[in-house]
């Protein structure tokens, strides 16, 4: 049995015939695979090796997975067909490529079914939960775990039916039902004990007592921590030791009994070094962080913070990210230093909207991925149409093509009794009418196989045109629904968070006008992004839509300074006007004003303080080409060679945010416009953005501007 979920790293659970994890090494198996023949020993190494590669190299899952599948169709083994798609959908699941896995997951679904295979069904069964889990839909994961339950259990297949009481309890444990979690997790537990399976029983000991621990209930969560601790020791397994130390000082912890839980951590501490763990290492600091604020120890409760902080930022992980600042933000707020409680706080917040968005984006792609799948549906059901005429079409040209043969046939048949008939002129004449009418008769056959032909050929370009457009749709949903989970939200919080600090008195009147400063701008961006967004949306599913007119392209640059002034002296920025002389182009004004209006944010987006931004507009022969120059950070020319295709986006030297799509729409309009976009850039020097658009005057039939 195969299965991928996440705790706090990838677990893969795989069945008595694929235990190779502390068998062989995968340079072994890979030397058995040149050593082996194409048969069922084959298929074994194959299936060993694509599960060996899952926490290491997906790709490489994927391909020995493809392989097996190949070499199992070769020899007829269906089951393990079924088991090879499994492993195909896992490497994508493990990738986040939800859609791909489920697929998958459902082919080997069918495969099983079809062979009444019913390991295979539960597999598949337990797979399609873990999918449904990690996109945020508990009910239906829940569902298929419940479905794939009563089989394992009728195969007697323990790891099976333990595995599926764990995910269930989890849920629950989740959901706060923490009496039907600790159900399945203590009937989990008999099974383990019946089978005598001790590391089994050491990991349900643990879940049952962290669900307790969950509950508050510290009295009943304390003994099972401490059975699961000895079982732990007694096989030797360092990282789950150094887990429930850190476990049972939490405990400690939460009844006051500090000095307890800094003996426990100390264990934790030197255990998390030998196991080699930055990220429970960081867990650990921050446990000594929170044991030290709740005595008061503030110097202490910052130190252990700030060294969590730093190891959590080194291996890039969110939450513990987000622990350690909402920490510091508690330890300086204690303090009395409210400008760095601020600080701390705010950015505790952006860190817990990104995990929160996260989230957000899960159920979006449960969402889209339903939608994909209905579209796919509907999509199937039109090949099918079409798969059918064009068998209908295929049977006609066989049923043409016999009529053909049968004609040859005819034709040498007849030129046998020609030639017996040759001597009498009187059948010369019959039989040049007859060779004339078979000979049209093929005629028409060949015309006609020729449109079949070409009907064949269309109706599959057609097909391909619609999985095209389908590809597309979606791809511009999912970017949309991406950047308005994550960009609105980090504003709105910043906002939330200001006013909070304010009603809790830990700001002062100058501090909160000077944080309003930083909110300005702050929604400044907000107002340009939602702009963008909706302008980007529009094009991209209604098309674009061009209205060009005669306009004073200096009234346009005058506009666009005035909106950005007070953001530009935010950061002490000088915009300069150069364009000051009245210029006639001829485009839409209001894809020109978001050109220049996204530049500019640009600039000074990537200007330093007391930085300058210079703007200007020349004319030469038949266009206007508009510069905006700035004289801050700059980039590589890696970077400005991919600008504005990449869509990728980075923090300005104030820490604005972008999302991406504005210099994607700068390229688009103004290629629409029929004018050219480039840009020149030095590190540390500055950047150019210019653009092209047509000179009025230059273009017959169009009036000046005045």
């Amino acid at each position: 049995m195969f299965c991928f979920k996440s705790i706090l790293t990838i677990l893969i659970c795989i069945t008595s015939t694929t235990l190779f994890a502390q068998q062989k090494t995968i340079k072994e198996l890979l030397a058995d695979l040149k050593k082996s023949k194409p048969d069922t020993s084959q298929l074994s190494i194959l299936s060993d090796l694509s599960s060996a590669y899952m926490s290491l190299d997906p790709k490489l899952t994927f391909k020995y997975a493809n392989e097996l599948k190949f070499k199992a169709a070769e020899l007829q083994n269906f089951k393990k067909v079924a088991d090879a798609d499994i492993l195909i959908g896992i490497s994508w699941g493990i990738r986040s490529h939800y859609d791909s896995a489920l697929h998958y997951f459902k082919i080997s679904l069918k495969e099983s079914a079809d062979i009444n295979y019913e390991i295979g069904i539960a597999d598949a069964y337990i797979n399609i939960g873990e999918v449904y889990r990690r996109l945020g839909d508990d009910v239906q994961a829940a569902n298929y775990y419940l479905k794939a339950l009563p089989l394992f259990e009728h195969n007697k297949y323990n790891h099976g039916i333990n595995l599926c009481l764990n995910n269930l309890g989890e849920i629950y444990q989740t959901k706060k039902s923490y009496q039907l979690a600790l159900n399945y997790f203590n009937t989990a537990l008999k099974n383990y004990q019946q089978s005598n399976d001790i590391s089994g029983q050491g990991f349900m000991l643990n879940s049952i007592g962290a669900c307790y621990f969950k509950m508050g209930n510290y009295e009943r969560s304390l003994p099972y921590l401490e059975h699961s601790l000895a079982i732990r020791k007694k096989l030797g397994e360092q990282t789950g030791i150094a887990n429930l130390f850190a476990d049972i000082a939490a405990i400690k912890t939460a009844t006051k009994s500090y000095d307890q839980a800094d003996k426990y951590l100390n264990q934790a501490f030197t255990l998390s070094k030998k196991i080699d763990d930055n990220e429970f290492l960081a867990q650990v600091y921050e446990q000594y962080a929170d044991n030290y604020l709740q005595q008061n120890k503030l110097a202490l409760a910052k130190i252990y913070s700030i060294k969590s902080m730093v190891i959590a930022r080194e291996i890039k992980s969110q939450s513990k990210i987000a622990d350690a600042l909402k920490t510091l933000s508690t330890v300086y707020a204690a303090m009395g230093d409210s400008s760095k409680a601020y600080k701390y706080q705010t950015e505790f917040l952006s860190y817990r909207d990104s995990m929160y968005n996260e989230d957000k984006l899960k159920i979006i792609a449960l969402s889209s991925l339903e939608k994909t799948q209905a579209d796919n549906i509907i999509l199937h059901k039109q090949n099918l149409l079409n798969t059918t005429q064009i068998s209908k079409n295929k049977l006609k040209i066989k049923f043409y093509g016999i009529v053909f043969a049968l004609s040859m046939v005819i034709i040498l048949l007849t030129t046998r009794q020609i030639i017996v008939l040759r001597r009498s002129n009187s059948h010369k004449k019959l039989t040049n009418e007859l060779l004339k009418k078979q000979k049209n008769e093929i005629l028409e056959i060949n015309s006609e196989l020729h449109s079949l032909n070409e009907e064949l050929t269309t109706q599959m370009e057609v097909i391909s045109l619609q999985n095209e457009e389908l590809e597309k749709l979606n791809a511009v949903k999912n970017k949309l629904y991406s950047v308005i989970s994550h960009d609105f939200r980090s504003p709105l919080s910043t906002l939330k968070n200001l006013m909070d600090l304010n009603k809790s008195g830990y700001i002062s009147a100058d501090d909160l006008q000077q944080y309003f400063n930083d909110v300005s701008l702050t929604v400044d961006h907000t107002f340009i992004f939602l702009d963008n967004l909706l302008n980007w949306a529009k094009n991209q599913m209604d098309g674009l839509s061009i209205h060009p007119q005669a306009f004073n392209i200096e009234t346009v640059i005058e506009e666009n300074i005035a909106l950005f002034n007070t953001q530009a002296s935010l950061k002490n920025i000088s915009i300069i006007n150069k364009a000051t002389c009245t210029v006639c182009a001829y485009a839409d004004p209001d894809m020109i004003k978001l050109i220049v209006r996204n530049l500019l944010a640009n600039a000074i987006k990537f200007s330093r303080d007391n930085d300058s931004v210079e703007i200007s507009a020349e004319t030469a022969d038949k266009e206007i080409t508009i510069a905006i120059k700035d004289t801050g950070i700059g980039m590589d020319q890696k970077d400005a060679n991919q600008i504005f295709g990449s869509g990728h986006t980075t923090l300005g030297t104030a820490n604005e945010k972008g999302t991406g799509l504005g210099l994607i729409m700068c390229h688009e309009f103004v290629t629409f416009n029929k004018g050219k976009i480039w840009v020149e850039s030095k590190k540390n020097e500055g950047t150019t953005f210019y653009f092209t658009v047509p000179l009025a005057n230059k273009i017959e039939n169009v009036p000046s501007c005045n």
